[in-house]
Parts: structure tokens; sequence; C-alpha cells
């Protein structure tokens, strides 16, 4: 018995000696950079736990995760000369090393909490009852200036993303679609959510690859936070945003499909003028961003320059258009919006390293960034 006891005596000082250091050096680097510490909790698993140290004074959010681990492939698409669409071979090693560990969560919800679902329905409300505010005072006061607009907007993104607010939206907005394993909400009655914009918007943005997605050849990967960028867009500047809510047959490759459907009802009863589809290619592709018109057929050549300044101008280079990523199929969703339902699209291919918030927060906030200026811009 004393045997045991000296055992559990001596275990107990080895772990508190190795423990001790980890939490020394935890706070030792929150004091050193004068940040805080964020605990993001899954609450469908308490496993699933993103404690994220944020950094004001040097811009960047330092991450450690404790869960699950389902590797991003990050492979992308790549259109051939017939339009249609073909799987790109692996990536080279020393870039599959730096695969993303994506969280995935249970099936099963959690009925006495407010679910991510819930919390981005009720933020789409406060948008829309913001903006009908704000349509009702111009009666009575003197509208301020888009110009003026723009500004605090931006200011706003800007201020929340130094202030870590903007990377906490990040991750609880993703875990929507890497629930079950990029699979998103497999219960979901439905394959699409819209999420109505403001008064003013008449620009939808559209994110079908948010989860993974199925063609003929089998199931492709997740895009991922595209769908995040989607619903921050829809956030900060009250555009309209249609999205994947689960694994389903892709909607950028087939035209009987729901996401096509909704696509063209929400066109015809919100007056779209333009579709932004999003994207993502792998890190191995030589742009950071690829905009694909059809060969100008698509969209007007201004407002391709606007976006592609906008771009550059916020320090992403370099920004193709037509390099890879066309949007040449009939099918694809830029090509069908402008061919089957007469309004502008444009497909934004957005490199994976502009979409690795985990590793490079500052490189997709300005991402999210550029684009919330486009839209204010348009």
């Amino acid at each position: 018995m004393g045997r045991i006891i000296l055992y559990s005596v001596f275990a107990l000082i080895l772990f508190t000696l190795m423990i001790k250091p980890i939490i020394r050096n935890e706070q030792e680097l929150i004091s050193e950079l004068g940040g805080s510490l964020l605990i993001i909790h899954n609450e469908k698993n308490p496993l699933l736990e993103a404690r994220h140290f944020v950094f004001p004074k040097r811009l960047e959010v330092v991450t450690l995760m404790r869960e699950e681990q389902v590797v991003d492939e990050d492979k992308d698409e790549e259109e051939n000369s017939m339009g249609e669409m073909e799987e790109v071979l692996t990536e080279p090693k020393e870039i599959v090393e730096e695969k993303e560990v994506i969280a995935s969560s249970t099936v099963q919800p959690i009925e006495k909490e407010v679910s991510l679902e819930k919390q981005v329905e009720e933020n789409s409300d406060k948008t829309t009852e913001q903006s009908n505010a704000k349509e009702h005072d111009s009666t009575e006061k003197e509208k301020p200036s888009q110009e003026v607009n723009a500004i605090q907007l931006l200011s706003q993104l800007e201020a929340e993303f130094i202030s870590g607010i903007f990377a906490t939206k990040v991750f609880q907005y993703e875990m929507l679609f890497s629930q079950n394993e990029y699979k998103g909400d497999i219960l979901s009655a439905n394959e699409t959510k819209f999420l109505k914009g403001n008064h003013k918007s008449n620009i939808l943005i559209t994110a079908p690859h948010t989860t993974s997605h199925i063609r003929d050849i089998g199931m492709k990967v997740a895009d991922v936070y595209t769908g995040s960028m989607s619903l921050l867009l829809h956030e900060y500047t009250g555009v309209h945003v249609l999205y994947s809510t689960k694994e389903a047959r892709d909607g950028n490759f087939y035209n009987d499909v729901e996401f096509k459907r909704e696509l063209a009802r929400i066109v015809q009863e919100h007056n779209i003028v333009l579709v932004i589809d999003l994207h993502g290619a792998a890190r191995s592709r030589p742009f950071q961003v690829d905009i694909g018109t059809a060969n100008g057929t698509t969209i007007g050549k201004t407002k391709v320059e606007k976006l592609t300044s906008v771009f550059q101008q916020n320090g992403i280079n370099p920004v193709y258009e037509n390099h890879t990523f066309s949007a040449g199929s009939s099918a694809n969703i830029a090509n069908y919006s402008r061919n089957q339902l007469g309004v502008e699209g444009v497909q934004l291919e957005f490199n994976r390293n502009l979409r690795d918030p985990r590793v490079d927060m500052k490189s997709f906030y300005t991402a999210v960034y550029s684009l919330a200026e486009y839209l204010e811009s348009q």
C-alpha cells in the first residue's frame, strides 16, 4: 500500500513539472505581446475548443487548437478546353504537410443552446432591421453619402480585426460547414440557405462549395473558408448571400439542382444585377486570385478592372483574369447567371494562402476587407 502511495505522489510531481512550463509559456507569450486570450467553446463537442491569442499591437492572431483531426486535401478543379472540370493531381509533399487541421463536430444537436445557424439568422435579421431603420430615418435627416458609409463600415471591420472579434466570428461561422468532416449540417432539410441582404443591395454572393460536394466521379472536398467569408460579407456589408448547407450534388457543375433553382428565384425576386461566386484554389497555383469571366463575356470590363485594382491596392498579388478558372462551362454559376438568368456574373478563385486563417489571419482578413471595399463601391 505504501508503495502505491509513493508511486502516486511521484506521478503527481512529474505531471506538475511537465504542465507548469506550458502554462508559464502561455502566460509569458500573452504578457510579452500585450494581448488577450479568447476561448471559443463548441457546445456540441466539448473536445473542440479553440484558444485564440489576440495581439492587437502586432495585428496578428496566434491560434492553438485542440480538436479532432480531419485533413483538408487542399485540392481544386481545373477547366479543360471543353469547359468541363477535371480533378487536379495531389500536391507535392511539402505542400501537403502544411494542410490545416479541421474541426468536426457531432451530428446530434443540443436543443437548449442557440445553434450557430440560429446566430447567423439573428445577425441577418439585425442587418435587415438596421437597414430599414436607416431608410426610415432618411426621410427626416439628410442621408449620409455612400463614401461616408463605406468608410464607417471598413473602419468597423478593421477595428474588429484588431480587437480579435473578427477572428472569433471566422471560426464560429466556419463550424457551420466543418461539422461532420465538412459535410455540413447533414440533418438539414435543405441543401442551401439564403440570407436576405439590406434594402440597398442588388448584389448576390454565392458559395456553392462551402462543404464537400458530389459529382459523377465521386465526392470532392470543400473550398474551406469560402462559407465564413460569405457570411462575414453579409454581416458587414448587407449583401445577399446564397450558400450550401450540406454535402449535395455540385451546384457549380449541374443545373438540375436546388442551388440553381434558388439562384434563379433570388435573382428574380430581389432584382439582382451582379452575382459574385466564391471558390478556392490550391496553394500551388501561381495566383492569389483568379477572376473568371469566360473571356470577358460574363461581366463588364470596368467592374473587372475595379475588382482587380481593389485587391492589388490592398496587397493581394498576383491577380489574374481567366488564368486557370475561366467560368467557361455553361454550368458554372457566373456563366449560368449571365447566359441563363440575364445578369452579370464573376467567379473568384482564392488561393489557399488567403483562406488559411489558423495560420495567417491577416491574409484572410485582407481578402474579406477587399471584397467588402469593392461591394461598397458598387
